[in-house]
């Protein structure tokens, strides 16, 4: 099946191929004309294929996708994927790992807090609500807290790519055509189509005592989630403005979430009363930064998902596509595998190939079925949590970057200091 892309975000003119000024039908959003001439003079054409474009706000309709990412943690948690399973919700903790408890730097060079693991509990048993899974906690809240850092913990990039793998299945595989009754829904931003989404990879800084390590009976010892390998969504629209997505900070104690209960079943609630979503974009951004470091600034790569060529080929391909299986998504492991930067897993393969399954349902049953995003608040709400000394992490997190700017500026003027007292030097001997 093919994908119908949006147009570039500097369209050429359809009718003259122009590439100055070119603005988008404002119907459909998907062809784009330099003048009103060539417009009317290639409506013979675009006539049949314009239509009514459905246009959902990503602003509006991010909550949801931070949900889905939610729902993957839980899924990787399952019998079904034994081999992603987190070994802190199989076992007992045994140590105080209450806010206030002291980092411990390791052999293998990573610093964090220690989580020590003690006998064997049922696999994601209901033990995990109570102190019997971690006797020492103060009190439910931490306990609970702690829980869910740990299950929100790993498995990012199979997670984040299929959320984008289920969005071009839905949303960019069907068109509008008036005889065969079919329908066009695109996401939009502030009015202005998306062009383009993916995931970027890059680098955040956390603290040691905002990292977590895991301390098996046998004594090896587990790192926990990597901040120098993290992974957010970035959407990009026709005007160039980018909207990111980031739903992988609470396991670094960032509690930023989303209240779900305007996007959920009520009998989903208990188990997902919030989502982490920590947004980004121009309008936010003079707001963000006087909490947090830009994620443009953390960012390394950036890896288009809608419109990469391996991407088009997969859901091109007419003997894989369709039917109700998922065969092309194995197309894609070389994708998944050139984000990461290594060769995913056969069990992170498996996961990615359900996951997309279980996005494109929800999806589909949201977008399609019973347009319920048609009726999301235009006012996300949103929920911050203190942690137990009283302290905000969003502000500590603020104090710990501009810390660490003053200790790199530090270094670089010792280092640029230290350089000129070696040439100095050098040019002495010379003489």
């Amino acid at each position: 099946m093919p994908l119908y892309l949006p147009p570039e975000q500097k369209p050429n003119c359809r009718s003259c191929s122009a590439s100055n000024k070119t603005r988008l039908c404002a119907a459909c959003g998907e062809v784009a004309y330099c003048s009103p001439e060539c417009q009317k003079s290639d409506w013979k054409r675009h006539k049949s294929e314009c239509g009514i474009t459905e246009k959902i706000d990503l602003g509006t309709f991010y909550p949801f996708l931070a949900i889905l990412v939610d729902f993957g943690h839980q899924i990787a948690q399952k019998p079904d994927h034994a081999g992603l399973n987190h070994p802190a919700l199989m076992h007992q903790i045994i140590n105080d790992v209450n806010p206030g408890a002291p980092f411990t730097e390791f052999a293998n060079g990573w610093e964090g807090i220690p989580v020590e693991l003690g006998d064997p509990i049922p696999r994601m048993g209901k033990i995990l609500d109570t102190k019997d899974w971690w006797p020492k906690a103060k009190n439910m809240h931490e306990l609970n807290k702690l829980r869910a850092r740990i299950t929100r913990e790993n498995h990012v990039l199979p997670i984040l790519f299929g959320l984008c793998v289920a969005l071009v299945d839905i949303l960019y595989t069907s068109t509008f055509n008036k005889e065969q009754g079919t329908s066009r829904t695109r996401l939009y931003y502030r009015q202005a189509p998306i062009v383009d989404f993916g995931i970027y990879c890059g680098s955040v800084r956390v603290v040691p005592e905002d990292k977590l390590a895991y301390l098996l009976p046998d004594g090896t010892c587990i790192r926990g989630q990597d901040p120098n390998d993290h992974y957010w969504i970035y959407f990009l629209t026709s005007r160039g403005e980018e909207f990111m997505l980031d739903c992988s900070m609470f396991t670094f104690n960032l509690e930023k979430e989303v209240v779900n209960a305007p996007y959920l079943e009520p009998e989903c609630l208990e188990q997902f009363p919030s989502s982490p979503a920590f947004t980004e974009d121009r309008a936010l951004r003079s707001m963000a930064l006087k909490q947090l470091p830009s994620l443009s600034d953390c960012a390394r790569k950036r890896f288009s998902v809608l419109r990469h060529p391996t991407v088009l080929q997969a859901f091109s391909n007419p003997e894989l596509f369709g039917g109700g299986t998922f065969l092309y998504l194995m197309d894609l492991y070389p994708l998944m595998d050139e984000i990461s930067g290594r060769e995913c897993s056969f069990p992170e393969q498996e996961f990615f190939v359900s996951y997309v399954g279980f996005c494109s349902n929800r999806l589909y049953q949201h977008i399609m079925r019973t347009q319920d995003w048609k009726s999301y608040p235009k006012d996300v709400m949103l929920q911050y949590d203190l942690d137990a000394d009283g302290k905000d992490p969003i502000v500590e997190g603020k104090k710990t970057w501009e810390k660490l700017k003053k200790e790199e500026k530090k270094e670089k003027r010792k280092e640029a200091k230290d350089k000129r007292k070696t040439e100095r030097h050098s040019s002495s001997m010379v003489e």
